[in-house]
């Protein structure tokens, strides 16, 4: 029975640290786990706590039985957890006050999205905390403050703001160093006093005082696991120190210079404004995209813009628009006026739909006979006053086109299949894309861009990533791309008003 209990404490130990891992452990676990919100807890140290292992029946009174069944309660080197909210606070010889406050710290920048959690900390001594990207974040996310509350340059104490019930829901969360308890900021919830390398004593509001092996992390460990962290935002679009995103930009403010581009090679166009600065996608490299997004996500208006900026920057005889639209057709209403849309399709009845199947297979046709007259495979190598724009075919609420007109569905596989070289190129914009598109369209769909939605497996479907799903609700026109180089950069979408498509359509 001993030897049992032993390996049910040895089981349930791992799974403990597995699902919340030492803050050493946590570089050699891949990529970070990032979630909109900070955690709810972090490990302060291993330590004795309760055992789900139980022995059932009575031991009676022998000694050894009942030491048995006291000793199965509890699970020894376990890791002890106390809650972030109501803050913490880590006491103590200055460096090990300090190695103990930087284990928690990077187990926050762990577990949460840069792009969700802002870490505001001291400079002096603190230098590692630059290199968090979690250094700029929008309006509205989440905080984590790191105060060392007497490290004033005056030898005084830092103010002693005192700490709120309602700190995790307003000013964020705190975490204060001091060299003893008398420094800390008033109201903490929890005081971690280091002792030795080995050994602190937990006070949690309400509960007794108990000893910990604490959790140390020294400076040279937290500056490489920070500059990990900027290595790894750096790859989905979130550079540490990186600008914040705006809430809304405008498509006026990113148009390029009057004289479009006969560059024929490219369809690029400025859609918004991303950390780096503006964000181009070229439709060319893709060949065709896939845009996913709940309503009220901004979906219509990133269209709409993604029309109007490809039209600014090529002229009507480089790129012609066919627009379909299974929202009553006023999606497209800004845009219809461009000079370079040649239709606007909505609501299909029966007749409509075999005319718009029947005219793209023809413009395909068309787009066949003039490379083959002109002895070329591809539309790049026609020569400049060859008179064939690419042809880009947008069509919101795709789903819905295709639950009514199946036939359609077809007709896309084959400009999907055979669009790069003719120079026809599809936008398709979907609520849920997945288990809609066909899986030959979306194989050719090398730019995905992803507002809100409301499932991870929808956010997964698109982009290989979950975290379309956590955007912010109360922010339309957030979205994240993969601009067909295998990378998920996060931006705002533009908005095109009135007057930015006036100016377009007036170059024209």
């Amino acid at each position: 029975l001993r030897a049992e209990v032993a390996r049910r404490h040895d089981l349930e130990r791992a799974a403990a640290w597995r699902e919340m891992p030492a803050a050493r452990s946590l570089p050699g676990r891949g990529a970070p786990p990032w979630g909109a919100r900070p955690p709810e807890a972090v490990v302060i140290g291993s330590g004795t706590v309760a055992s789900r292992v139980t022995i059932e029946g009575a031991p009676g009174e022998d000694p050894d039985a009942l030491r048995l069944v006291a000793g199965a309660a509890l699970l020894a080197d376990a890791p002890v957890l106390v809650t972030l909210g109501g803050g913490i606070g880590f006491t103590g010889e200055p460096a090990l006050a300090r190695a103990a406050a930087r284990a928690a710290i990077l187990q926050v920048a762990e577990a949460t999205d840069p792009s969700s959690c802002r870490v505001a900390g001291p400079t002096a001594g603190w230098e590692w905390l630059a290199a968090l990207p979690h250094r700029a974040s929008g309006a509205g996310a989440a905080v984590l403050r790191v105060v060392e509350a007497d490290a004033r340059a005056d030898g005084g104490h830092a103010p002693r703001t005192p700490v709120g019930a309602n700190d995790r829901d307003g000013e964020g969360d705190l975490i204060a160093i001091a060299s003893d308890v008398a420094s800390l900021p008033p109201g903490l919830r929890t005081v971690v006093h280091v002792t030795t390398p080995r050994h602190a004593l937990v006070q949690v509001t309400g509960a007794a005082p108990r000893a910990v092996a604490p959790e140390l992390l020294s400076v040279a460990e937290a500056r490489s696991a920070a500059d990990r962290l900027a290595r790894v935002a750096t790859r989905a679009g979130i550079a540490s120190g990186s600008p914040v995103l705006p809430d809304s930009v405008g498509l006026g403010d990113l148009l390029p210079d009057p004289d479009p581009t006969a560059d024929r090679s490219s369809l690029a166009a400025t859609v918004g404004v991303g950390f780096g600065g503006p964000l181009v996608i070229d439709l060319v490299a893709g060949p065709h995209a896939l845009v996913a997004g709940t309503s009220g996500s901004g979906k219509s208006e990133l269209l709409v813009a993604w029309i109007a900026a490809m039209a600014a920057r090529h002229a009507p005889d480089r790129v012609a628009f066919l627009l379909v639209d299974f929202k009553g057709g006023a999606s497209f209403e800004p845009v219809r006026g461009l000079p370079h849309v040649t239709g606007l399709v909505t609501d299909l009845d029966e007749d409509e739909a075999a005319r718009a199947v029947e005219s793209i297979r023809a413009e395909l046709r068309h787009r066949e006979r003039v490379l083959a007259a002109a002895g070329v495979r591809s539309i790049v190598e026609l020569p400049a006053d060859a008179d064939l724009p690419r042809l880009v075919v947008v069509i919101d609420e795709f789903q819905a086109m295709i639950e009514r007109f199946g036939e359609l569905g077809a007709v896309m596989a084959d400009v999907a299949a055979r669009g790069r070289s003719l120079g026809v190129h599809l936008v398709l914009a979907a609520q849920r894309p997945n288990g809609v598109v066909r899986e030959q369209v979306s194989a050719n769909c090398g730019i995905r861009v992803s507002l809100r939605v409301l499932e991870r497996a929808d956010s997964v479907a698109v982009l290989g990533v979950d975290r379309a799903a956590r955007l912010d609700p109360a922010r339309p026109g957030r979205a994240l791309v993969d601009a067909g180089d295998a990378r998920v950069v996060e931006f705002q979408s533009a908005l095109a008003d009135r007057e930015a498509i006036a100016r377009i359509a007036a170059r024209h």
